[in-house]
């Protein structure tokens, strides 16, 4: 008697792995980042950033956000990776993300946060400013942005002159009108004062939500090497700048989510194991080309 011929559930069933196999490959990404983590740069010189007669990474840099957990949840892997290159971090919060009222005890939970990733709370400023009010509907003017943004600068030249800036990118990592306007101000005063701006650029929710394997995946496959030491005191940005958690600052950057008390609900457990922000970042030094709309 002839086989039946297999419905094609069947087919499709056998086609798609078995959990275990999503279980191999997330726990062996974790073991695979143990082993690679630490930071690559893309450089036009390259071989000269890696023999050290260039400094391909800022000796100092703020990185400007919007809310409170920005920092943590976005930030995390370059304000780790990078301050163990030797990088001093400065940061400007914007606000202190009172949407809800909370904003005295956000506040206070930004310096411990910064604490945990390594940020000393003399280097951590917030703005607590009626234009800059945190809200998923204002449109925060980008002229005042750029404004309080180049004081903050000023006020750091003597102890800690800045490098370089870090912001989000257009699109703000999640679409955020605030994140959106932190970048159009910091880009405006960067094109000012014509200091390198690094953006992190946002992702497809499919990318972004594939943590470790995704993160372990592209510094395989990224062409940028490893820096030395920056010794050099000539400083010529490298286009992108490559940092991958290790197992102790992915620990460090969900201590510092921790510390936002205020913003523990329950979907920002799952953030902390699936987002790919939580384990790497890829800064990408600014050109007009980034504001451009590409045409598919």
């Amino acid at each position: 008697m002839a086989d039946r011929p297999k419905h094609p559930l069947h087919y499709l069933r056998n086609a798609i792995p078995h959990p275990q196999f999503f279980l191999t490959v997330f726990l062996g990404s974790f073991l695979l980042q143990y082993l690679i983590s630490g930071l690559r740069v893309e450089h036009p010189d390259l071989d000269a950033a890696i023999s050290g007669s260039i400094r391909s990474l800022p000796s100092s840099a703020l990185l400007v956000t919007a809310h409170p957990d920005d920092e943590a949840m976005f930030f995390a892997p370059a304000v780790q990776g990078l301050a163990a290159a030797g990088t001093v971090l400065s940061a400007l919060c914007l606000s202190t993300g009172n949407a809800a009222g909370l904003g005295h005890q956000r506040a206070e939970e930004l310096y411990a946060s910064y604490g945990q990733l390594g940020v000393s709370a003399s280097r951590v400023k917030y703005l607590d400013d009626a234009r800059l009010q945190d809200s998923m509907d204002a449109t925060w003017p980008t002229q005042h942005i750029s404004s309080v943004v180049g004081k903050h600068i000023n006020s750091l030249k003597r102890s800690s002159p800045i490098d370089a800036l870090i912001t989000f990118d257009k699109h703000g990592i999640s679409g955020h009108l605030n994140h959106i306007a932190a970048y159009n101000g910091t880009r405006d005063l960067a094109v000012a004062r014509n200091l390198p701006l690094y953006v992190l650029p946002s992702m497809e929710v499919w990318e972004k939500y594939n943590s470790a394997p995704l993160a372990v995946f592209e510094t395989f496959m990224y062409s940028g090497r490893p820096v030395p030491a920056q010794d050099s005191a000539n400083y010529k940005p490298a286009s992108e700048i490559l940092i991958l958690a290790s197992t102790q600052q992915y620990i460090n950057g969900i201590r510092a989510m921790l510390k936002h008390k205020t913003q523990l609900e329950w979907f920002r457990y799952l953030y902390l194991v699936f987002s790919r922000y939580m384990f790497s970042n890829r800064l990408v030094l600014w050109t007009p080309e980034l504001d451009a709309d590409v045409e598919a």
